[in-house]
């Protein structure tokens, strides 16, 4: 009773008694409901209740694997990962195959998609934050780079219900995805099956992102509020 769709390019999502999913090919999928789990995306479909959510760019590096003489200073250390106190600073981790993971440098994604001189310029931070907390390892090159988006919201809290009519979202914020998106997952299933909770109500109270202004001034302000917190990181970058 389940048909499955890979690989399949999505266009757009008309609401309805009976929505439907517009494929790139020009082809549409009826359904009852559709559950849009895009993220920050969300606000390419077009609807008003997604106008709150945004997006930030971060950018993260993997090192080749460390030699013996490389690893010396980590003689019985154990895989381990931190993230810095201040939320614009670096987050390391060190693997199990022994590798240094850097994550750092924060932007504003504009038009979500990351432009390629933004991920080329990535490059100096994440060497700086590397070389920073590894002066001995400078020599080490990176073997993998990333770019990737992080949804936020004016309040930090995330977008969840009901965006159009049939039409279900849960959009998480500031980072901590995994964990919140697992819990928007199972409420935005209690609340489509009618199965009501105290913490399902306590949801449907609580999270709805706040206002945003519209561009050009999301961008202004979003950038110049970065930057802010950039200068205030301090040695945490």
């Amino acid at each position: 009773n389940v048909s499955v769709f890979e690989n399949t390019k999505v266009a757009g999502v008309e609401e309805g008694s009976i929505p439907k999913v517009i494929l790139a090919d020009g082809r549409e999928i009826a359904t009852r409901q559709v559950i849009l789990t895009v993220n920050a995306f969300l606000s390419r479909f077009g609807f008003a209740s997604a106008s709150n959510v945004a997006a930030i760019h971060s950018y993260g590096a993997l090192t080749r694997v460390l030699t013996d003489a490389e690893l010396e200073n980590f003689k019985n250390v154990r895989p381990w990962g931190i993230t810095a106190t201040h939320p614009s600073g670096a987050t390391l981790r060190f693997t199990p195959d022994h590798r240094i993971f850097v994550r750092t440098d924060i932007d504003f994604a504009t038009n979500l998609n990351i432009p390629q001189k933004k991920f080329d310029r990535s490059d100096f931070y994440l060497r700086r934050a590397f070389v920073r907390r590894f002066p001995e390892l400078e020599k080490v090159d990176f073997e993998y780079k990333y770019g990737g988006l992080i949804s936020f919201t004016g309040n930090t809290r995330p977008l969840f219900g009901e965006v159009a009519k049939n039409i279900y979202a849960g959009v998480t914020s500031d980072g901590t995805g995994v964990t919140r998106a697992a819990i928007l997952g199972t409420y935005l299933a209690d609340l489509i099956q009618h199965r009501d909770s105290s913490e399902l109500d306590y949801i449907k109270r609580a999270y709805h992102p706040s206002y945003l202004p519209p561009e050009p001034l999301r961008t202004l302000g979003a950038t110049a509020f970065l930057k802010y917190k950039d200068l205030y990181a301090g040695s945490e970058l």
